[in-house]
């Protein structure tokens, strides 16, 4: 309860900062006729109306010939005729004017663009968009208006970034969990919590820099705002089952239907999104810490490395707060893991009760949620055979039937009362448009940002440990999980191997508590936390700087 409050106070802080929507959907020039060309007796004059007045910049993307006239940009109010700013580019590359908050007021804004070139050879250029203006836009060329405008990026001032001192917290909540045990819940509620700010931060800067269409990535978001309508609204049900009917992800209906129910009593559908989010990357890291500390019986200094590090991990980051379904999946797995690992030690009721519900969870979820069922089916019958080195037929038939027969049932029924069979097939459809990012190219990008300098710390682990029961079962969620993306060829972007991190830093930290020489774990401990603020820090770059970075390590950072 605490923990959603602190998430839901946290988010509606930072909801009150949004970004606005961008000018454009996407920054995407046209392929046909793609230039506009600025000569002496064709001046481009844009004017749109921005939603708020603290513009911060102005940029754009221009091409100057070698030897080119130069390009003259001025800001204009279109009512006083005041020039507000004047610059000058002579190369090619992104422009941007700076202004202050003293420059502009409330109301339209006028960009002209000139230049002293008699002929298109030596005439700079600018690309027209792809997508029509999201805010009020007039064009014209020359004297003649025209329906296409020129790619413009507006950046807004935004000072919710000044959050991101939040991470200062971790400094002094490390060094008193290092002290005393019975600190280490703060130390994860100040790593949640600073999580939650820079993912929300982070998500906004993706999403209103060149990609507002991705805002709500799978449309979750969307389909939780529908059942709500749905719900709320007689006269909008028709439009919305058709509406059901062509969304290939109707069958994942967890997360959009834990969302539903505060956008149906009133919460904005982003915030309630974004919290749900937070909660799940905070049940992740207690989830987590507990995996380490107490099934892998790893030492204490260890585990709390070992969670700071993948608290801390890019991956995370960017998934932990985002309206994405990522963190829920990723919460999930980690139950899973968290429950198979007991059930090397004992049978509890409760337990396998809970095993069943994920076996009904997992597949509602995530796309990939079915790879799910036959590895926990797997992992009991492997942990009921580890505990009592004997497994007869009649038990494991009754042990299936007690995890798969009912979770199945439920399945099946809600696939054919809500029709999920063809939405299901229409997700395999639309899979197919991103087989193109199945590519060895990708994966190894992707294995160097989950995996880091860990495969160091992999090739210390004893021998002993890896024939360990606990071992065994990590090491086999990964190569199923790995076998799914292989056999479905899913695009493989660094935030599909989200499921897998958890794995990755286990075998960290077993490497890690195997090190004999305490001079050298304490070494090998400050590597790993200067390498969780490496990570950190480049987030927190990317927030701040995004323009300035290249785009491919942009794009690497992002994970699409």
């Amino acid at each position: 309860m605490a923990i959603g409050l602190l998430s839901s106070l946290a988010v509606y802080l930072l909801s009150t900062d949004f970004r606005p929507k961008p000018l454009y959907q996407q920054l995407k020039g046209v392929t046909d006729d793609p230039h506009c060309f600025i000569t002496a007796d064709q001046p481009l004059v844009v004017e749109f109306s921005p939603p708020r007045s603290d513009i911060k910049s102005i940029s754009f993307s221009v091409m100057v010939p070698q030897r080119g006239t130069e390009l003259e940009v001025t800001i204009r109010n279109p009512k006083s005729k005041l020039e507000i700013r004047q610059s000058r580019f002579n190369k090619s590359g992104s422009g941007t004017i700076y202004l202050s908050d003293l420059d502009l007021k409330a109301g339209p804004i006028r960009l002209e663009f000139r230049s002293s070139a008699r002929d298109t050879e030596r005439a700079p250029r600018l690309s027209w968009s792809k997508f029509r203006p999201n805010w009020p836009t007039e064009v014209w060329v020359a004297s003649n208006k025209v329906s296409r405008s020129p790619l413009i990026s507006v950046n807004f001032s935004w000072s919710s970034q000044a959050a991101l001192w939040c991470w200062l917290l971790m400094i002094p909540g490390i060094l008193v969990a290092f002290r005393t045990q019975k600190s280490v819940l703060v130390l994860l509620v100040i790593l949640g919590l600073c999580s939650t700010i820079t993912s929300v931060l982070l998500w906004q800067q993706n999403y209103t820099v060149g990609h507002y269409g991705h805002w709500d990535a799978d449309r979750y978001g969307l389909y939780a705002q529908k059942l709500a309508n749905y719900a709320a609204d007689q006269q909008q049900r028709e439009a919305i089952h058709k509406w059901f009917g062509s969304y290939p992800h109707l069958h994942n209906a967890l997360a959009p239907t834990v969302v539903a129910v505060p956008i149906y009593l009133g919460a904005d559908r982003d915030s309630a999104y974004l919290v749900f989010m937070s909660i799940c990357g905070f049940m992740g890291l207690l989830l987590f810490f507990r995996i380490l500390n107490k099934r892998l019986g790893l030492s204490y200094r260890t585990s709390l490395v070992a969670v700071i590090f993948f608290g801390c991990h890019l991956l995370q980051l960017r998934s932990f707060s985002r309206a994405v379904t990522d963190e829920l999946g990723l919460v999930l797995t980690l139950w899973t893991l968290d429950l198979l690992l007991a059930r090397l030690e004992t049978v509890i009721i409760s337990e396998t009760v809970s095993l069943a519900v994920l076996m009904f969870l997992h597949p509602l979820a995530r796309p990939q949620g079915f790879v799910y069922l036959p590895f926990i089916l797997a992992g009991v019958l492997f942990c009921d055979w580890w505990r009592t080195r004997q497994l007869h037929f009649k038990d494991m038939a009754l042990t299936v039937t007690k995890l798969l027969v009912v979770p199945a049932i439920a399945i099946v029924f809600l696939y054919l009362i809500f029709d999920w069979f063809h939405n299901f097939q229409l997700s395999i459809e639309k899979a197919k448009i991103f087989q193109r990012f199945f590519t060895f190219r990708y994966f190894i990008s992707s294995m160097i940002g989950l995996c880091q300098l860990l495969p160091v710390l992999w090739l210390i682990v004893r021998k002993q440990r890896l024939v360990n029961p606990s071992t065994i079962i990590l090491v086999a969620f990964g190569i199923c999980y790995l076998a799914m993306l292989t056999i479905v060829k899913a695009p493989l972007w660094l935030r599909h191997f989200l499921p897998i991190l958890p794995v990755a830093v286990c075998l960290g930290a077993l490497g890690l508590e195997d090190i004999q020489s305490r001079v050298k774990k304490n070494t090998a401990m400050a590597i790993a936390l200067a390498i969780s603020a490496a990570n950190v820090a480049l987030i927190i770059y990317q927030i701040l700087l995004t323009e300035r970075i290249p785009s491919a390590i942009r794009n690497f950072i992002s994970s699409g």
